[in-house]
Parts: structure tokens; sequence; C-alpha cells
């Protein structure tokens, strides 16, 4: 049995930031209810990839392993799932989550991973854009995660450590 629950940590989870992976996700959106009110937040680091291109993977995996510990104090066993999709991209799905609520989340989150990360001898300041998207009705995963990544977009456009909603 333990060897069992060693297999399906190494399946579902990030070997570098400890969160769930994109294959957690995709098992998380398999037992997830039809009709759940869910908001979706995709979050990316704003400059991920000069700092990765000018000071090295190591310094970016130290990067991810910060924002990755600081992402995990949002996640709660039944309520928010918070998942490393690859390089710096993050989603974070919580349930039963309007879109004022998911609002007041994607500041808290801002909040805690905006800021000046000591890695090595390098001081950095690195920020996140997030964008949000709510279900209405049915949950189509597809839809909620190309809409909350659009509206991460928009964010990044709105200037460094911003959110947005995606609008119809």
């Amino acid at each position: 049995m333990a060897e069992r629950e060693q297999l399906k940590e190494l399946a579902y989870k990030d070997g570098l930031t400890g969160l769930l992976n994109k294959n957690g996700m995709d098992h998380f959106w398999d037992r997830c209810k039809v009709n759940e009110q869910l908001a979706v937040l995709f979050m990316d680091l704003n400059r991920f990839k000069s700092i990765n291109d000018s000071l090295g993977h190591h310094v970016g995996d130290l990067l991810l392993q910060e924002v990755g510990g600081r992402l995990s104090q949002f996640s709660s066993k039944r309520k928010r799932h918070i998942f490393r999709i690859g390089g710096d991209e993050f989603v974070i799905v919580a349930k039963g989550c309007n879109q004022k609520e998911a609002e007041q989340l994607a500041v808290q989150i801002l909040e805690k991973t905006t800021r000046h990360y000591q890695l090595g001898e390098h001081n950095l300041f690195v920020s996140a854009s997030i964008g949000i998207s709510i279900s209405h009705g049915k949950v189509d995963h597809f839809r909620l995660l190309h809409e909350a990544d659009t509206a991460m977009y928009t964010a990044k456009q709105l200037g460094t450590g911003r959110y947005s909603v995606f609008k119809n």
C-alpha cells in the first residue's frame, strides 16, 4: 500500500515545488462535479524566461520553489487546489468561490508572491500576473482554463503584479 501511495505521489506531484502537477489537475477535473461553482486563477511569473536565460535554470528552479512554497499556503484540502502545470505557470482552482472572492484571493496571492527573492547571490524582484475565470452552470474545464489564460494575458498588459477577470 505504501508503494502505491508513493507512485501516486510521483504521478500527481511536481518534483520541484511539491504542488500538484498537470496529471494531478487532470485527475481533479475527472472527479469534479458537473455543476460545481468554481473559480480558476491562472498565474504566470513575469520575466521568468529572462531570469532563466540570463541567470540559469538553477536560479529559475530556486525561484519556482520559493513561489511554490508561498502558493502552498493557499491550498485547502476540499476547497482550493494548486497546480504547477509547467514552466512558471500555476493554476489555482477554488471551489464554491464567486467572482468577488476570486478577486480577493488573487490580491492575496499577488501580495504573497510579488516581492524581492534572495536566490543564492541574486536578489530579484519578481511579480506575477493572474487571470480569473468563473464557472457558470456546467463545468467545462477546457473553457475555464482558456478563459483564465486569456485574462492572464490581459493582466500582463495592465502592468506588473495585476489580475484580470475574463469578460465574455
